[in-house]
């Protein structure tokens, strides 16, 4: 009886970290979604929205690739980091 508990919890866990997996799979890559989030509300409230911080937490997987991309020059703005810092969002060490 213990086996089989063990066994299905084990199982209930691999399922469950291959969900997660799926679902940030499922998140896109787009610094332009990003960037109209995050820099049109900024010049308005010069405070980062709900829905910046919402796109900041979705894409925060994605923050290595737009490092190392050079047409995405808003990461590495002051304000970005600072946006990212406000809703609670680390920046990566890549």
């Amino acid at each position: 009886m213990k086996k089989s508990c063990l066994a299905n919890m084990a199982l209930l866990v691999v399922l469950l970290l291959e969900m997660q997996d799926i679902a940030a799979a499922a998140v896109n890559c787009s610094p332009s979604e990003l960037s109209w989030a995050c820099i049109g509300p900024l010049m308005i409230e010069r405070k980062p929205s709900p829905l910046c911080c919402a796109k900041l937490k979705e894409q925060q997987h994605c923050f290595c690739g737009y490092l190392r991309d050079p047409s995405v020059t808003f990461i590495h703005s002051p304000d970005f980091k600072m946006d990212a810092a406000a809703c609670g969002v680390t920046m990566p060490h890549c």
